[in-house]
């Protein structure tokens, strides 16, 4: 349990206090210098709170709109949320409003009264904005948090937690085109949904034995750290289990196809055993390895791995003390042979500073296969002052990729030979994480929260765009105890439908491995852009008449978007049905809004798969139409 539990330590993804932004309900276009109601739906459940904490607000808008007013409305209480310099300072401090599409601004806001509470309690808040003078689309953004020092720098998503972007078209009938689509990958997921032996782990990169990155029906060998060997019961529950530290798979091509793939660990007796244990000079007895990222070198696969060790009795007392490279050939059997370890020099864990390489590589070379290739593998890695964690990088040539004395590190300006001058590229990565080639230019994958986000790149090196939501992460509504992490791309295993992305699925409460062994296994989704280029503004018919559109997508999981439009300025009422007739959600509640065409979304937490109806109400009118939400 202590060497399972560590990755809710190392990927920071503790949620035992915070708040999240459940809704938005904001048009999805708007006229030129007039008044458009927002409203968002945050949740604390950072219980229980016994000081009266006041809540901030940050609003991110083009530099021509104005925040008019702000109201919240909550069961401690009502109130107003009012302009506050100090709070906004704080907002540009920490998230560079240059750093955004646009010429953009910050407004922060607080709270007329603080409050405690004992229990998880909704807040309601209302804005009321008013658009510029310019046409296009706008991405606007919305930061909560409680009005607590240090909170909105530190990079924690439970703590302030950061919705961008959240578009909207000027003038009213105007669109912003979708630059993504996602879906899930359910190939992928069932070929590592398995009941015998190999039945669960953490962790996953796949490493291409030919080196290239771009699919092209290679064999890869697949890498796992903390993994659950033994049976699963008819009734989904383990039996036999135990775990190890680390496993492979050997993939024969790069199709999902469960005849291919086949499950490796070691064997001591009739004892499962973990397939790669610490062994440099500098090896503690009771170290183990934590798999990270690899790469094929001529007939040579280097594999860098995270050396731990437990320091005390707790789940969570485990320290790093080095990273190391593990260099092999497969054998006929596919087993790892000839096994070197290097202890890598480039690691610090001391002084409230960590550093480590190894988490994310991008090759670059000549067998890459990528088009912008300039002869280097790209090594990267988190490093970790206490405010949270920015990417680094090094590179190397193929050629003297074990020779450490030839590896350079970017400094912001250029390659040096000081590890410990490197610069933070680009802040709010996960502990694992990718960057690969997508198009011309490159794409940053890593995890928030329960949100899989990407940045784009135009060089290996940035600078990286500021991180958009693709997808959310629907096992989080298992139970209470489930976090995600892990997020990362396959270029290699991907397919023209779009590139391959994984993340992990874990939880705090040991017993829910035993009784729910589903949990515990990466999932799959397939991400890709849209031809049309973000930002685009086309011009819409204006409705004629109110009209209530069907749910996108339907059915759904976990989100869905319900759309209507409106022909004059009127009060509104949105709630979603049961089939016993019970409202189960409302998103909106008789707020008037203006003419034009409106988009808001559902993410029911607490709902299992069904059919549900959305009524649509306004005085003289009301629509109502059927949803179905697949689990």
């Amino acid at each position: 349990m202590k060497k399972l539990i560590l990755s809710a330590v190392l990927f920071m993804t503790m949620v035992l206090t915070g708040c999240k932004i459940v809704q938005i309900t904001q048009p999805v276009s708007a006229d030129k210098n007039s008044e458009i109601t927002v409203t968002l739906s945050i949740l604390a459940n950072d219980v229980p709170e016994p000081n009266a904490h006041k809540g901030i607000l940050g609003v991110l808008l083009p530099e021509d709109w104005e925040v008019q007013s702000a109201f919240y409305r909550s069961t401690l209480g009502n109130g107003t949320l009012a302009f506050s310099p100090a709070w906004t300072d704080s907002l540009v401090r920490c998230f560079a409003p240059h750093r955004f599409e646009g010429a953009m601004k910050w407004i922060g806001l607080i709270s007329d009264q603080g409050y405690a509470h004992q229990n998880p309690v909704t807040i309601e808040v209302e804005l009321r904005l008013r658009t510029g003078g310019a046409e296009g689309c706008f991405q606007l953004g919305y930061l909560v948090t409680k009005a607590t020092s240090g909170l909105i720098c530190a990079g924690v998503d439970s703590w302030a937690p950061f919705s961008y972007p959240n578009k909207i078209a000027v003038p009213v009938g105007a669109s912003c085109d979708e630059p993504f689509k996602v879906e899930r990958a359910e190939t992928w997921n069932a070929l590592l949904k398995r009941t015998s032996g190999w039945s669960g782990a953490d962790g996953i990169y796949s490493i291409p034995l030919d080196g290239c990155e771009k699919p092209q029906g290679q064999d890869h060998l697949i890498l796992f750290s903390d993994t659950f060997i033994g049976q699963v019961d008819g009734n989904g529950r383990r039996v036999n289990a135990t775990i190890v530290n680390n496993t492979l798979a050997w993939l024969q091509g790069n199709q999902p196809i469960a005849d291919n793939i086949s499950f490796l660990w070691g064997q001591s007796g009739t004892a499962a055993r973990a397939v790669f244990t610490p062994g440099t000079a500098t090896a503690g007895a009771s170290d183990f390895y934590w798999l990270m990222d690899g790469v094929t070198i001529d007939t040579l696969i280097h594999v860098f791995a995270l050396r731990l060790y437990i320091t005390g009795g707790g789940a969570f007392d485990f320290r790093i003390n080095g990273v190391v490279v593990l260099s092999f050939q497969l054998g006929a059997d596919h087993r790892p042979v000839l096994v070197q370890q290097r202890d890598l020099p480039f690691f610090i864990n001391e002084g409230g500073v960590s550093v480590v390489f190894g988490q994310a590589i991008l090759p670059n070379d000549a067998v890459s296969g990528n088009r912008h290739q300039d002869g280097y593998i790209y090594i990267y890695g988190p490093r970790d002052d206490g405010s949270g964690k920015n990417m680094v990088a090094a590179r190397v040539a193929p050629d003297h990729f074990l020779d450490f004395a030839q590896w350079r590190f970017w400094d912001g300006q250029g390659w040096g030979t000081d590890f410990m001058a490197c610069a933070g590229i680009t802040d709010r990565i996960s502990q694992e994480f990718s960057v690969s080639e997508m198009g011309d230019e490159y794409v940053l994958v890593a995890q928030a929260g329960s949100s899989v986000v990407v940045r784009f790149g135009e060089t290996p090196v940035g600078p990286f765009g500021f991180y958009q939501e693709i997808y959310q992460c629907p096992e989080v509504n298992i139970s209470g105890n489930i976090f995600i992490y892990n997020a990362k791309a396959h270029p290699s295993l991907s397919d023209e439908e779009g590139l391959l992305i994984s993340y992990n699925v874990n939880t705090f409460n040991f017993a829910e491995h035993i009784s729910m062994a589903d949990i515990y296994r990466p999932r799959f989704i397939r991400f890709s852009r849209n031809e049309a280029p973000a930002g685009i503004v086309e011009r819409i018919t204006p409705p004629a008449v109110f009209r209530l559109l069907q749910n996108y997508p339907n059915p759904f999981n976990p989100i869905t978007r319900i759309s209507f439009a409106l022909e004059e300025k009127n009060a509104v009422t949105l709630k979603i049905y049961n089939t016993r007739g019970e409202v189960v959600a409302t998103l909106l509640d008789g707020q008037t809004l203006g003419a034009g065409l409106y988009t808001t979304r559902w993410a029911p937490q607490d709902h299992s798969s069904g059919v549900f109806f959305y009524t649509l109400e306004s005085p003289g009118w009301r629509e109502t139409k059927k949803m179905v939400l697949i689990r």
